[in-house]
């Protein structure tokens, strides 16, 4: 059976998993409700994955939810999209320049080659 999977945002951090099902039910059968935790503290992060087995269902449950208030936030909720989807393919990195300096950012060039920095260990500016 396919699973459609829709994301909900900008939940507030004190909501509970019963609000936002209350929220769905009357759009069809929810099959699964995913809130997002912070794995070191194991708070809420604030967005949530709604699985609903029928696509009409969760096509009107997409457009009824969207942009309701709960506990005094707007939801954004739209169809669910992979993480990697999310990356643009034609993204070119930030290079570094390369020792002949052709490409990337600018070099920072010294004024004077012969003055290099003190490298002692100790800090000369204190006493």
């Amino acid at each position: 059976m396919p699973q459609n999977k829709i994301y909900v945002g900008n939940i507030a951090y004190a909501a509970e998993l019963e609000e936002i099902q209350s929220l769905f039910a009357p759009y069809g059968e929810i099959e699964d409700i995913a809130m997002a935790m912070d794995k070191e503290t194991e708070a809420f992060r604030g967005f949530a994955i709604v699985m609903m087995p029928n696509v009409e269902e969760a096509a009107r449950a997409i457009a009824g939810v969207d942009g309701h208030q709960l506990r005094g936030r707007r939801l954004v909720v739209n169809q669910a999209v992979k993480k990697s989807a999310l990356v643009k393919e034609n993204a070119t990195p930030v290079t570094i320049a390369n020792r002949d300096g052709a490409a990337g950012l600018p070099r920072r060039i010294r004024k004077n080659v012969d003055a290099r920095p003190r490298r002692s260990g100790r800090n000369p500016r204190r006493g």
